[in-house]
Parts: C-alpha cells; structure tokens; sequence
C-alpha cells in the first residue's frame, strides 16, 4: 500500500448507466475526509499495489463524501473491473487525499468539454460555477449515444439544459468544434475525454493563450514497443535479477511473478510507481521526473534500460 493513502469506507454504489457506477466513499468513524476543490482527482487502491486515479465528481461544498464514477472496461488494465466486480457498501478502501491539477480560475466565461467518462471533472467544475451564480458557461458533452451519458438527466434539468450540448455520435456522427472555439473572448476553457477529442481541442486552441487551457488526462495513449530489447532488473537487497522481455514493463513482469508493485496511470505521469534507481543507465520514458532525479529515481512501468542491466529499489 502506498504511504499516503488513507482508509475511508464505501457507503453507496448506483448503476448510473449500463457501463457506468456511482462510488461514495465516507471517512472512517471519527476521521473527516480532507477538503477538495472542483477539478480535482483522489487515487484509490483496487487490489493490492494496484492503485488508479478517479475525478471526484461532487460539489467541493460537501465536506463529508466523496463521489467519484467508474466505467467498466472489459479490455482495460484491471481497475476497473476490480471495482466494479469487488467493491460492496461497508467496504474498507484505501485512498488519497485529492489533488488538482486544473483549478478553476475567475474568468468572464467559461467552455467545459467533456468526451464520455471524462464528465466526470467537468461536472465538478460546473456544480461549483452553479452553486455560485455563474451563468456565463456553457459545456459540450460528447457521447456515443444517449444510454452511456452519466448524469444526462441532471444535465437536461430545465435549470441547466439552455446552456448543455450533448452531442451523440451515433446520431449526429462528427462533432464540430471550430465554432465554440474559433474566438477566444476572454474565456477559459476545462476538457477531458478520450485522447482523440483532447489531441484535436489542443490544435483546434492553438490561437488561445496557454493560461485559459485547462485539462485533466490519467492515460497516455498506446505506448509503443517497437524496438524495445530485453534487460535485467537486479533487486536491491535481495540480489535477485529478474529478466524483462521487451514485450513487457517492469511493472507488468514483477506483477505477472506475484510481486505487488505499485502503479497507477502506467503511462508514466503519475509518480505512484517510482523507485529508486542504484545502478545502471536507464532509458527514461516517463514525464514527471526532472533531470535530477533521473540520475536516482526510476519509472518502471514505463522505462526501461539502456544497456543490459539496472539495479533497482523494487
């Protein structure tokens, strides 16, 4: 278990749409839950060293829960089937406290997109810009079709829906951004959502001033393995060397022989796998260490080594 998460207990799960399920969390009995504001993620442990980032999806005035919504992958990683299949009220689940990378700012208006499950931040984001009698806003929300739109009838209330677009793929096909996005006007735009919509709003923005783009993303895209060669990783301590074909991560190698390392996002941005790093040249892949660190500190899910062996706190 990572050293900076905490217990906190599952008071409700919903099934908000046939893919989607709601999870409240509560603090443990005589604890509080630490303060969040709207935007932000908390990290949750979902088997044994096996630790991913969700949005919390409820209004930062809420001091006592935490809500956050899960889409089952069938083909993903592991978390989220882990969630959904092993997770019951009055369950014991570690977590952390919430971090933000994409506050929100005061701005005269504001554009919030979201793709899918990444709704989750943004109606957050929005909660807040209401509870607070902002009505300058407007969002865009992108689904494959109405069934899998979490929140679709708060979002179609008749206190929000002038100011919602929700754009279903299967019926209209491709969404036109260029529109809403065309004239800056001195507003900040908040997007999250699949890595096509977020590549295609980062060049359709290029014209915005960098500091009124704001975005959240917990996995990269596929990560190449085209030219990858085997190492050794050498266990510190123990002097086990452990060999990793090129096909496979550290992380997916020392988890496949029973190890429970720790690892989140797998697309190294998050720093939850990090280890120390003794001896060896690394190949280092991931984007969250400075240059100091990369002369001591590794990212094994998603680096590798540059010759034929590194020495590793793991």
């Amino acid at each position: 278990m990572s050293g900076d998460l905490f217990p906190a207990v599952l008071l409700r799960r919903e099934d908000i749409t046939p893919e989607v399920t709601l999870f409240e969390f509560g603090p443990e009995l005589g604890r509080t839950l630490p303060s969040f504001t709207a935007g932000s993620h908390i990290r949750v442990e979902v088997a044994d060293g096996l630790i991913r980032s969700y949005s919390l999806n409820n209004d930062e005035a809420e001091k006592n829960r935490y809500i956050i919504a899960v889409k089952r992958e069938e083909n993903g990683r592991g978390g989220s089937l882990g969630m959904h299949r092993n997770l019951r009220p009055g369950a014991r689940v570690h977590i952390s406290s919430p971090q933000n990378f994409m506050p929100v700012v005061p701005a005269e208006r504001y554009l919030l997109i979201a793709g899918g499950i990444g709704i989750t931040p943004i109606i957050s984001i929005l909660r807040k810009l209401q509870r607070e009698g902002h009505t300058n806003w407007h969002l865009i929300y992108l689904v494959r079709n109405h069934s899998q739109a979490a929140y679709l009838s708060e979002l179609m209330s008749e206190e929000l829906r002038d100011r919602v677009t929700i754009h279903a793929s299967d019926d209209a096909g491709y969404f036109d951004f260029w529109p809403y996005v065309q004239k800056q006007a001195a507003a900040h735009l908040y997007y999250c959502g699949p890595k096509s919509m977020m590549d295609a709003l980062y060049a359709l923005t290029i014209h915005w001033p960098r500091s009124h783009i704001h975005y959240e993303e917990f996995s990269g895209g596929t990560l190449s393995k085209a030219g990858n060669l085997p190492f050794r990783v050498r266990r510190a301590g123990s002097d086990e060397v452990i060999e990793i074909p090129a096909e496979e991560s550290v992380v997916e190698v020392f988890r496949r022989l029973g190890y429970k390392p720790k690892s989140s996002c797998e697309t190294g941005t998050c720093r939850t796998c990090i280890v120390g790093l003794i001896a060896g040249e690394a190949d280092h892949r991931d984007l969250c260490l400075s240059t100091a660190e990369r002369s001591h500190c590794f990212a094994p899910c998603v680096s590798r080594a540059l010759g034929e062996e590194l020495t590793l706190e793991i």
